[in-house]
């Protein structure tokens, strides 16, 4: 295994740690900053990011020509999505996802800055495994497990 796989499979394993203020019930006992670490998501996971993430895709091709009236419509229509993203990166389970995804969203609306958000986006997507779900897809294709067997004697020759 060469050295960069290794570096990423150690990536993934550990994930990329970011902190961010902390909420004020904890800075009154001196906790001034909260770290996370971002993790590979499971894939119940995933799935529920690529429900949003496939929702912008027409509006984004829309980007490259937009002036700032089309870019804060745009912040208005998928600001309070993409916190929902950035809390379900770092919660993973859908337990947590269920019982604290719209506070801690709300919380990262509140208190990260727009390049905060996209590094942890850029982060948290980069180390989604899309590529290894994409892997698993084509080689189940290449071993035709999804083709339907046939079974009969006929075709068996027997």
């Amino acid at each position: 295994m060469s050295i960069e796989a290794k570096a990423a499979d150690t990536l993934l394993e550990r994930g990329i740690q970011f902190s961010i203020e902390a909420p004020f019930f904890l800075r009154l006992f001196g906790k001034k900053k909260c770290k996370f670490i971002i993790k590979q998501p499971y894939l119940g996971t995933l799935i529920y990011i690529s429900r949003y993430v496939c929702s912008w895709e027409d509006d984004i091709h829309q980007l490259q020509e937009a002036d700032m009236q089309k870019v804060m419509a745009m912040v208005n229509k998928y600001g309070k999505q993409i916190s929902k993203v950035a809390a379900a990166m770092i919660l993973r389970k859908k337990w947590y996802l269920q019982a604290f995804e719209s506070v801690f969203a709300a919380y990262l609306r509140n208190h990260l800055k727009p390049y905060q958000l996209y590094q942890l986006m850029y982060y948290g997507l980069m180390l989604s495994g899309t590529w290894d779900f994409l892997h698993t897809i084509r080689l189940a294709s290449i071993m035709k497990m999804t083709q339907p067997r046939n079974l009969s004697q006929e075709a068996q020759g027997s």
